[in-house]
């Protein structure tokens, strides 16, 4: 549910009845771990992209999986939420909208006095095209990028076209930014019935490739690590391969804070609390205790 244009209740009621007047039934469940995700039946076949509901922006169609990373950064610990956000590999924009959904439901309940701005990256003129026309639709008014608007509402979002990497942490434009939500291009060898995926995962191209993404992820995420008011990161892929995730983040800690000597400069990794009872956890590595690897967040077994 996109609370940025609906309440769940009000979507609830708008999809109970169009599911009765296609007869397929009208058991919609509310999901255990992500707050406004709506869950129906398996296999339900719905015209989704006919549905007043998805052309107005008050529902987006989302994959469980991909609803983590706003839910952890947003929702990841018991402080309040302060600062600004940077999306930082953002278009097509489904995460994008969803962090943005979720910063204003949770101003409008702590903080109705606050504003945020969410900062979102793409260095392809096309693709941040395709993120501004979905933005526009999901959420009521979007700023020119520059952090500068006049918009009244609590949550402004500001497409970037620019290179994260190339995003100077020193910038005053972002010296609010507390919070990074950071999505990298990865293998997607956890997306489903993917079309392009190699069919020899244990090829030597498929290992160079691997390797190839996975310096690029490290040098994102300790690029992030590099801004100097950010407090929490949330670093996430569609990939199941260890060289993408644990190896990342592990190899990111070691090297970021070797280069802190004050114990309370240094990164941490937090559990989400959000996603406490989430009982897929990350997979052992040598350079990440056995408390940390329990703090990583996986969906596949």
């Amino acid at each position: 549910v996109n609370k940025l244009k609906a309440s769940s209740e009000e979507v609830i009621s708008e999809l109970q009845k169009e599911l009765m007047q296609l007869d397929v039934g009208s058991d919609i469940y509310m999901d255990a771990h992500v707050p406004d995700l709506l869950v129906l039946r398996p296999k339900l076949s719905l015209p989704w992209h006919d549905l007043d509901l998805l052309k107005s922006g008050k529902i987006i169609l989302q994959d469980k999986s991909s609803c983590f990373s706003a839910l952890a950064l947003v929702l990841g610990n018991t402080e309040s939420l302060d600062g600004d956000f940077i999306d930082a590999c953002a278009a097509p924009g489904n995460k994008t909208s969803h962090l943005a959904a979720m910063i204003y439901d949770q101003l409008k309940k702590k903080s109705p006095k606050k504003k945020a701005k969410v900062f979102c990256f793409d260095r392809s003129i096309a693709r941040l095209a395709i993120l501004k026309d979905r933005m526009s639709q999901l959420a009521p008014l979007v700023s020119d990028g520059k952090g500068t608007s006049k918009n009244k509402f609590p949550v402004d979002v500001c497409p970037t076209l620019q290179d994260f990497l190339k995003a100077d942490p020193q910038d005053k434009t972002f010296r609010q930014v507390k919070s990074i939500l950071l999505d990298p291009s990865c293998s997607g060898s956890g997306i489903i019935n993917q079309p392009d995926r190699s069919a020899d995962d244990n090829s030597n191209g498929e290992k160079e490739r691997l390797v190839s993404l996975s310096n690029f992820q490290l040098v994102a995420l300790k690029h992030a690590m590099s801004f100097p008011q950010v407090e929490r990161i949330v670093y996430s892929t569609c990939s199941v391969n260890e060289i993408e995730n644990e190896n990342v983040v592990a190899t990111a800690l070691k090297e970021c804070n070797e280069e802190v000597e004050d114990e309370e400069l240094k990164w941490k990794l937090v559990s989400p609390v959000s996603l406490g009872y989430w009982p897929r956890r990350g997979f052992s590595h040598k350079n990440l205790t056995d408390e940390e690897s329990k703090c990583l967040i996986r969906v596949n077994g």
